[in-house]
């Protein structure tokens, strides 16, 4: 293969295609439109089992565990902190032969940046348009120049400007009521729950949170919030909301600096993207947009970039094949995710003492087993991956 992959993108999925697709001797240009890739940030993300065997396959697992804790239990509660059920993960590990890890973000993209050879990454490049040019790809950057491609990945996240461009009638994301906010911080998180993420339900939204590496913790929380075009929640509005919850939910936002705290509306989308006679397809947050419900959103753009690259051709002319098929295998399910992460994004936001009380006492009766076997479906199997 002689053409260059353009790659439109510098974040997890962005950096894993560029890796994954470098490891099959492909030449690979990234285009990011932020001045630094791996600044870290005031969130962690969920490596579960999935994530973590594609990690080991690129020879970064290791790496990314050395900043991170490991995850065996999920602990359910309600907002005044009293346990609703347990689940046990580490059956959950046996498909993938890997744990799940709490891991900072910035920690996943220096190590995936670190694996990449830096004269391939543009820095600064943000992208205001894209368009088909006599078969190539015209690529309209904000500081005027014009890249052509011929070979082109978009994974440019939730507001896709290739998606926006190629596929305009599959563009739309949808808020689902509510925000999102996010913390880091030096804290030691209880004996008795190391290794375990503890989530409480209660009125209109959630909060939770995990160790993340030693003397670390990452807190999260959502509030129902009517418009994601209103001003967004402050600091003190989450303190206020979360004031009479169990501790250490006031405690951990209080101790955030407002400048670290990060703050943003909800959106999915889960229209799929048409397959397309040309070489571009679509990984990630702009291909399957899903709310952080389940935790999948970066562990699935991992899985999109280890199946492009399997499905990655020696030749130029059957890039589009290669494409289209990886689209088969990836869309399906990752859609399946999505909208299971919607369904329990709008269960945990619906409004009501009566739903409450009902969601909790069926939480907290279904059997263990249950809940496993649905987080082992978001999961999925290496053998659903279709490697050939």
């Amino acid at each position: 293969m002689t053409s260059t992959v353009t790659i439109v993108g510098g974040g997890i999925g962005g950096l894993a295609v560029a890796a994954a697709l470098s490891s099959k001797g492909a030449p690979i240009e990234v285009l990011e439109g932020r001045f630094v890739i791996s600044a870290p940030g005031g969130a962690a993300l969920a490596m579960a089992p999935n994530a973590m065997w594609v990690l080991r396959r690129l020879g970064m697992a290791d790496e990314v565990q050395n900043a991170a804790s490991r995850i065996t239990r999920y602990e359910f509660r309600d907002g005044r902190g009293r346990v609703l059920n347990a689940v046990d993960m580490r059956p959950l590990s046996s498909p993938w032969g890997e744990s799940a890890w709490c891991v900072p973000r910035g920690h996943i993209l220096s190590v995936l940046k670190a694996h990449l050879d830096p004269e391939i990454i543009t820095s600064s490049a943000a992208v205001d348009s894209v368009a088909v040019d006599t078969g190539r790809f015209a690529i309209h950057l904000a500081d005027g120049v014009t890249k052509t491609a011929s070979a082109l990945i978009g994974c440019d996240g939730a507001h896709s400007v290739v998606r926006q461009c190629l596929w305009p009638a599959a563009s739309d994301r949808i808020y689902q009521g509510f925000v999102a906010a996010r913390g880091t911080l030096h804290w030691t998180v209880p004996a008795s729950q190391q290794e375990t993420v503890v989530q409480m339900w209660g009125p209109g939204g959630e909060f939770g949170y995990a160790p993340m590496g030693p003397g670390e913790v990452y807190w999260f929380a959502t509030m129902a919030w009517p418009s994601a075009d209103a001003a967004l929640p402050t600091r003190d509005t989450l303190l206020s909301h979360f004031a009479q919850w169990s501790e250490p939910a006031a405690s951990l936002i209080a101790a955030t600096p407002a400048e670290q705290l990060l703050l943003h509306p909800i959106y999915d989308r889960l229209s799929p993207f048409a397959p397309r006679p040309d070489a571009v397809t679509l990984v990630g947050d702009a291909a399957h947009l899903m709310t952080p419900n389940t935790g999948q959103g970066a562990c699935q753009a991992l899985l999109d970039a280890w199946v492009l690259a399997q499905q990655w051709p020696l030749n130029d002319a059957s890039i589009p094949a290669a494409l289209a098929a990886y689209r088969r295998i990836r869309l399906p399910h990752a859609l399946r995710v999505a909208r299971w992460s919607r369904t329990l994004g709008r269960a945990i936001h619906r409004s009501g003492n009566g739903y409450r009380w009902f969601r909790d006492a069926l939480v907290a009766r279904t059997p263990e087993s249950t809940l496993r076997a649905g987080m082992a479906g978001v999961l999925g199997t290496p053998e659903s991956l279709h490697l050939r």
